[in-house]
């Protein structure tokens, strides 16, 4: 029996708000990722990206597009188009499965014979792809050669450029943080002025989850600043993500955090050999790991903790208070514009 392929990794955050913010740039995307003139291709719509056969595994896409050629008469193309937090060695196989369903199941229209021509994209958020493959033996060739972006070598200055140019789409200031030159001081400068620029709350909300990206490669306390102040509403369906995920950050870090101190308060209660001394051992340890789960949430939210709110959370011997500070944590310090709201609202 032939071994069924490896499941992809499953969808890190990064790669959905990815996907959201592509999906959201709609037709001005294509001309950037193709590198072609934004006249030559025209938007249709956004194809099925669930793609099946009988007796064949599902194949989700992150996303599927038509554009149709105008250099060519107009003819349709779908384009595959796959995010990556980091580069998948098995991205040819997948791109490859995924061009043959889609080229098998999904037609341009029900004339006989009508079919897409097929490309391929792929976006690396972190790290260097190399997602082409050639195979040529005599007069046979197998060829597959994505448009492939790395952003980690995008260079952030000229994307700025073509952004404000009107050659790039304007979701693209989310990713900012992720590319060649994303740390710069002129770089957030002239990134703040487009933003600002932004008319709309909601766009300018989606541009603003650049602080989440640069969380992702070390960038986060400046990239949180550049945020500051800016007027913005976050859309429904990020504000559930982030939620989501940030419920997930809190609970792996309170039961390590409980863990670790209910070990240490445990040891210093058998030290003493005494009933009492181990259930106060185990109480403070439940304390100290309950605060440690919580700075470090704040840590990862807003970069360096102050020492001031580091000495009161230490301080806190009140489990129930520490569990609605985590409570805290989930509603503003993941998500809070400043360190000084989130210390506002919990009184730190």
């Amino acid at each position: 029996m032939t071994p069924s392929p490896p499941p992809p990794a499953p969808p890190t955050r990064y790669d959905q708000l990815a996907r959201y913010l592509l999906t959201k740039a709609g037709g001005g995307l294509f001309p950037w990722l193709l590198g072609v003139p934004p006249g030559r291709l025209r938007f249709g719509r956004w194809l099925p990206a669930q793609l099946t056969l009988p007796n064949t595994p599902e194949r989700l896409c992150d996303a599927v597009a038509e554009v149709f050629d105008l250099d060519r008469g107009g003819a349709p193309v779908a384009v595959l188009l796959e995010v990556q937090t980091e580069p998948d060695p098995t991205m040819p196989g997948r791109l490859t499965l995924a061009g043959g369903l889609l080229w098998l199941t999904v037609k341009p229209s029900d004339l006989p014979g009508d079919r897409y021509d097929l490309v391929g994209a792929v976006i690396n958020l972190t790290g260097t792809g190399d997602t082409a493959r050639s195979c040529v033996v005599g007069g046979a060739e197998w060829t597959l050669r994505p448009a492939e972006r790395n952003l980690s070598t995008t260079d952030a200055g000229a994307v700025l450029d073509e952004i404000a140019a009107g050659t790039a789409p304007k979701e693209l200031l989310a990713f900012v943080p992720l590319m060649h030159g994303g740390a710069e001081d002129d770089t957030i400068r002239r990134w703040r002025g487009l933003v600002a620029a932004e008319s709309d709350p909601v766009r300018r909300g989606d541009f603003a989850l650049a602080r989440v990206f640069a969380d992702k490669v070390g960038r986060g306390p400046a990239w949180q600043a550049a945020v500051e102040g800016l007027p913005m509403e976050e859309a429904p369906v990020i504000a559930e993500l982030l939620a989501t995920h940030g419920a997930k950050v809190a609970a792996k870090a309170a039961a390590e955090g409980e863990a670790r101190g209910l070990a240490a308060g445990l040891a210093r209660g058998l030290a003493e050999g005494k009933t009492e001394g181990r259930v106060q051992g185990v109480a403070e340890g439940k304390a100290e790991g309950k605060a440690d789960a919580l700075l470090r949430l704040i840590a990862k939210r807003f970069g360096a903790v102050p020492e001031e709110v580091a000495a009161a959370v230490r301080a806190c011997t009140d489990t129930a208070r520490l569990d609605r500070l985590l409570d805290d944590a989930l509603d503003d310090a993941l998500d809070a514009a400043s360190l000084d709201r989130f210390r506002a609202r919990a009184g730190l």
